[in-house]
């Protein structure tokens, strides 16, 4: 439990996010992400400043429960791409069912950057269908970035992994 103290301070810290110094939201987002306070690093979701964002999924990331990963999930549809590719990682994290459905959306982003993250992030999740999807950016994504990623990840697969075809077929 947080004492009086402890509280003013996160309340302190809270409002330097807006600020009108960049430096000083910066400073504080990542204080709170330090301080794992999910107040705080929600309300920076919603700044106009990518960075803050960006920290803020990051800070986001191993924090627990379902209206979390809703709220890192919404980030898919960020417009700068640097906080997309954070979600995708963020996301990659994640067990729950919106989570994994934002993630197959970040593989069709338009940003190279964003699609590496989101498939490296699904492959160490390790899905049942991460083969298909593996094989299909491997074979399908217009950038040869995205497509050499994909199929190195399905080529380590291969060497440590038993397909999931092949579990189905012998089970």
């Amino acid at each position: 439990m947080k004492s009086r103290i402890d509280r003013f301070v996160t309340r302190q810290i809270r409002a330097d996010l807006e600020k009108e110094a960049p430096a000083v939201r910066a400073d504080a987002v990542e204080a709170l992400a330090m301080l794992r306070d999910r107040r705080g690093l929600v309300r920076a979701l919603g700044s106009g400043d990518p960075y803050l964002r960006c920290v803020a999924v990051r800070g986001l990331a191993r924090e627990q429960g379902e209206r979390i990963a809703w709220r890192l999930a919404h980030r898919i549809r960020d417009r700068d791409a640097m906080v997309r590719q954070h979600a995708a990682f963020a996301l990659g994290l994640r067990i729950e069912w919106i989570a994994r459905f934002a993630l197959r959306r970040l593989i069709a982003d338009p940003s190279v950057a964003v699609r590496c993250e989101a498939i490296a992030a699904y492959a160490a999740a390790a899905l049942a269908n991460v083969e298909d999807v593996l094989r299909a950016a491997a074979e399908g994504d217009p950038d040869a970035e995205v497509r050499a990623l994909a199929a190195d990840l399905l080529a380590r697969r291969a060497r440590t992994h038993v397909p999931t075809s092949s579990k189905r077929a012998a089970g």
